[in-house]
């Protein structure tokens, strides 16, 4: 297998599953898998005028987070993209990290409620993942 037959097999995901007129958000942490899923979307953009858009969640773990999440703001103005971001202040500190996630994925389901997103596109890892909100 080439490295372009994988991202080739995503576009075509997204030719057969994808209506690009219909919104899709990214929930763009940042980190290298993340960004890859974002140029991946971005090249498809470029061929299919996709509603595309960022979601990002400042965990507010550490110092350096706000100016991170700064810089993918200026990142997605430079593409054009909408940015959404929420910062998330207090929780539960017993068990920090699944209440994290609790309310990272309210976020994602209310943002792609109210903007009639098809698609929640993240990335880990191991792979890429697309998840779709009923309304």
């Amino acid at each position: 297998m080439t490295k372009a037959e994988p991202f080739q097999a995503v576009l075509q995901f997204l030719d057969t599953h994808c209506d690009p007129t219909a919104p899709v958000i990214l929930a763009l942490s940042g980190g290298p898998d993340s960004l890859a899923l974002l140029m991946l979307l971005m090249r498809y953009r470029r061929e299919k005028a996709l509603d595309l858009h960022i979601a990002h969640v400042d965990h507010r773990w550490r110092r350096e987070s706000g100016e991170e999440a700064e810089h993918l703001k200026q990142l997605a103005e430079g593409y054009g993209i909408s940015f959404h971001l929420r910062v998330l202040k207090g929780g539960s500190r017993s068990n920090q990290e699944s209440d994290a996630r609790t309310r990272r994925l309210e976020f994602f389901r209310e943002l792609s409620c109210s903007l009639h997103a098809q698609a929640l596109a993240e990335s880990s890892a191991a792979l890429f993942s697309s998840v779709t909100w009923q309304h």
